[in-house]
């Protein structure tokens, strides 16, 4: 028994898979590029946010000058 193929002699595939990579990789990296510089500056504004609350909480509390010295 011989095995036939339902694919047509004359079959063009609308994407060459062996080349799907380099249509694609562009897409995939610039979408994980544009996540990673978006959470970035959003750790550094969180950073930047909790630093001035620190500086500003510690000018208006005495008690924790009190603590730390003592």
């Amino acid at each position: 028994m011989t095995a036939t193929s339902s694919v047509p002699a004359n079959f063009v595939p609308l994407v060459d898979k062996s080349n799907i990579l380099h249509h694609v990789m562009p897409f995939v990296a610039g979408s994980y590029g544009a996540a990673v510089l978006v959470l970035g500056g959003l750790a550094l504004t969180s950073l930047l946010r909790y630093r001035g609350a620190r500086r500003r909480l510690a000018a208006i509390e005495p008690r924790s000058r009190r603590r730390a010295t003592s």
